[in-house]
Parts: C-alpha cells; structure tokens; sequence
C-alpha cells in the first residue's frame, strides 16, 4: 500500500529541503564569490515543486562544488609576509627592527616589480647556481654567498659597467689581476663563471679574515676592504669587542666543563664554517655609506647605492627561498610600514648626528634616517631645532647631552708624504713579530696589510676600538700576537 502525504506535509518538507540547499549556496557565495562557480552551477534554478530526488541531487553538487574549491583555494599562495628573522652566512638579521624591515622590503619591491627582472633570475638561476654552489662548499665558506652573483650581475655573463667591471661576478682590472683573473684584448677569465667564482671566493676570504664579519665582508666586496675600515674608523664602530652569543669572544673559548665530558673546541683548529657559525649580529647596519656626488666641486647630493647593497643580497635570499611558496605580487594590508615610534628631544648646542649617535650608543644610520630635515653626510643638529630619537632614549640624551661634541674631529689623513716612515719588507712566510712599534704616519690598517694579519683581531689584542685607534702616537707598541 503506498504511503500518501499531504499537500501541506509535501510542501514543508520540500521547503524545508529546499532552504537548506539555497542557504548552502548562499553561504558558498558570500565565501567563495558567484564569479567562481561554474555557470551550470551559479544559473541553475529550482522548479516551484522540485523532486525528492532532484533536492538531493542539487546538494550533492553543491557538495562536490565545495570540495572542489576548497582544494582549490589550498593551492593558491599566500601573500608573502617577511619573517622576524634570518641568518645569512651565519649572521642573525633581526627583521622585526623597523629599520632593517624597511631596507629589506624596499629592495624586494624593487626586485619584483622591475620589469622581467623577476623572471630572468629565477630561470637563469637553474644555470648559475649548480656551477657557483659546488665552489663555495669546497672554499667552505657560505652557500649565501651565491645571491651576491644575483646582485652584481643579474646573472648576465656578459655584464659590464660603466666602471669597467666586467663579468657575473663584477671585477675591474685591478681586482682581477689581484685575485688572479687574467685578460688581455683577446681572452678575459672575468666571463669564465667557474674562474670568476673562485677569484670571487678569495676575495670575500681575505675580507673576512681582515673584519670577522661576514656582512662588512660582502660591503667590502662593493666598497672595497680600506674603503669599508676607513668607514668604521671615522663612524668609531666597536667592531673589536663584538662578542659571541655565549659570551665568548672570536679567538678564544672560555666555556667551563660541565663534567660530562670535554666538549669545548679549539678555535685554533675551528674551520671558517664554524667560526662563522658562531657569529650572530653584526656592525653594518649602522654603518652610513653614502658616496658624494660632485658637479664642478660642488656636493649635489649622495648616491646610496653601497647601502643598498647588503639588504639587497638579503632580498634576493628571501625572495629565491620563497618565490614557489607565496605570492610577492599580493599584499597584506597588515605588512604596511607604520610610524616609527620616536622621542622628540631639543638640541641645546649645535651638535654633530656621528657624535649623538657614538654617545648615546646608537646607530647613525637610524639617527639620519629619523631626521632628513637636517642635510649632509654627518647633519648637525641646530641648536634649539627639535629632533628624533628612537623611541625611549629623551632621559638618556638629557642626561648625556653635555657630553656631547659640536664639531667632528678630524680624522688623520692617510697621506702617502715623504716623512711617512717606512718599515722592513715583509715577505709571505716570514715569521710575524710578536710587537711592533708604530711608526711616523703609520695607521693600524698599514700594520695589518703590511703582515696579512686581520684588522680586527689586532683591535682586539691591543683592547682598542676604531675610535680609539684614530689617536695612537708614534713609538706606541702594538701586539701581534
């Protein structure tokens, strides 16, 4: 016999079927957006008294629609949001510093939104790589090292610039020459990718011997290594009592036996991996590196492309690491730079920005970047002109504010003159003396270049910074060992 229903008991249950397929939709809608379904799905319409089996049929669709989306949307990436932090070639970059985060993601806008730029370096990566990675790894110095190819050159074998550096890797003349690169009108070794990159290797090799600092090593490579000292001697930078996370300094270990066992490391045996390993900041980020731009003797303004460089190369990691994995052409409105919260203190005399930021303890770059009002490569503040700190330094610069110089101080010139003294030749392989005195002239940087030792383990042995250095006399000793 069959089961009847009535009119009335038909229609609610139909109308109750009915809405829920409709509310699935309409949720599918406001989620997914009727531009995304399919036209079968988004113009289907339900009869005025639709079958049983036609209702269960439509949420099955809208069922397999929703499944279908949903994965879907699992495959579409994320907008590329920067991490807190980094390491590249072993040194902690912290990208939560607002200062730091705006350098970055500057040059990543720069990367990406240059027209083809993107897309060049990621297919012609595939080709520069596999040849440059092997050579790092065998010298043992950092796989990181590979993105400066990306900076210098764009991955074009045949880059040349202005300046006359020619190939991936950028050399000029004498640089090639230095690093063991030959070149004549005929045949050149700086287009040879291979050889290029082993003379690329020695060069970033003897910068970090000579500044311990995989960062200033990179700068060097731009800036060269006595354009990069003479910055951190006039800027006063405390390169030599940069101190290891656990508190041990770069030539020594002093870590206590726990009594489980010897586990300490001679650093004297430590391979370059290791010791880079340990470092965990670095002195560049408050480095000012501006280049002066002249037109008939007169300062027009300032190139900025040596600071750049670094952030730059951090792009480039960033982005090789992470272009298959999130959308760089997508923003989160949540990413925008916002305000940098900032003391407003008053300068009570004409003050020098280099000497505020050396006596307050903070970086000069910060300080100018702060306070663009005030003009030139080191701005004075104007006594009575209000000016911005980073935020929670008013009571120490009031506190502090007399100590503070007016004028820049001269550094020594590094003239070549005839009263210069000169010392003994010193040949590759010659024992280095334990102390030497210094003579007429004479810098630190000439004692280091003179015996192939590292800058910044003289600063150390000596207990002196580069400020202090810029006052050393004549007849003073210096250890070298």
């Amino acid at each position: 016999m069959d089961k009847t229903v009535s009119n009335a008991q038909f229609s609610r249950h139909t109308s109750r079927r009915k809405r829920s397929a409709l509310s699935m939709k309409t949720l599918l809608y406001l989620f997914l957006g009727l531009s995304l379904l399919p036209e079968t799905a988004s113009t289907r319409t339900f009869s005025l008294t639709p079958s049983y089996e036609e209702l269960l049929f439509e949420v099955d669709s809208m069922k397999q629609e929703i499944e279908r989306l949903t994965s879907a949307l699992a495959d579409v990436k994320k907008p590329f949001v920067m991490p807190s932090e980094l390491i590249i070639c072993g040194v902690r970059v912290n990208l939560d510093d607002p200062f730091i985060y705006r350098r970055v993601k500057k040059e990543i806008n720069e990367i990406v939104f240059h027209e083809g730029m993107l897309g060049n370096l990621i297919d012609f990566s595939g080709e520069f790589f596999p040849v440059i990675e092997p050579i790092l790894e065998q010298n043992n110095v950092p796989d990181d090292l590979k993105y400066l190819v990306a900076v210098e050159s764009n991955f074009k074998m045949k880059a040349a610039s202005y300046a006359g550096a020619k190939g991936p890797w950028q050399f000029i003349n004498s640089s090639a020459k230095r690093f063991g690169l030959k070149y004549d009108s005929d045949y050149d070794e700086r287009y040879n990718l291979t050889l290029a990159t082993e003379a690329a290797v020695r060069h970033l090799q003897e910068s970090y011997r000579v500044f311990g600092d995989w960062l200033l090593a990179i700068t060097a490579y731009n800036k060269g290594n006595r354009g990069v000292n003479d910055i951190l001697n006039i800027q006063g930078i405390d390169l030599s009592l940069v101190e290891q996370p656990n508190g041990d300094k770069e030539n020594g270990s002093t870590s206590e036996n726990n009594g489980e066992g010897d586990t300490s490391v001679d650093t004297g045996e430590q391979n370059l991996e290791n010791q880079m390993a340990e470092q965990r900041d670095s002195n560049f980020w408050d480095l000012v590196l501006l280049v002066k731009v002249t037109r008939r003797g007169k300062i027009i303004g300032y190139r900025d492309e040596q600071e750049r460089y670094v952030p730059r190369v951090i792009a480039m990691k960033l982005i090789f690491e992470n272009i298959y994995d999130y959308d760089f052409l997508t923003f989160d409105p949540e990413t925008k730079f916002a305000p940098i919260p900032v003391d407003t203190v008053i300068a009570h005399q004409n003050m020098s920005s280099l000497e505020v930021a050396k006596t307050l303890g903070i970086s000069l770059w910060n300080l100018k970047y702060l306070n663009p009002q005030f003009k030139g490569l080191y701005p004075t503040f104007l006594k009575g002109k209000e000016f911005y700190l980073p935020t929670g330094l008013a009571e120490r610069y009031e506190q502090k504010k007399d100590q503070i110089k007016v004028y820049i101080e001269k550094t020594r010139s590094r003239s070549h003159s005839a009263s210069k003294s000169t010392r003994p030749a010193f040949r590759k392989g010659d024992p280095v003396p334990r102390t030497v005195t210094l003579l007429a002239g004479e810098t630190l940087w000439d004692i280091a270049q003179h015996y192939g030792l590292s800058m910044k383990a003289i600063l150390q042995l000596n207990d002196i910074t580069y400020k202090s250095a810029r006052f050393l006399k004549p007849g003073q000793t210096i250890r070298l060992q």
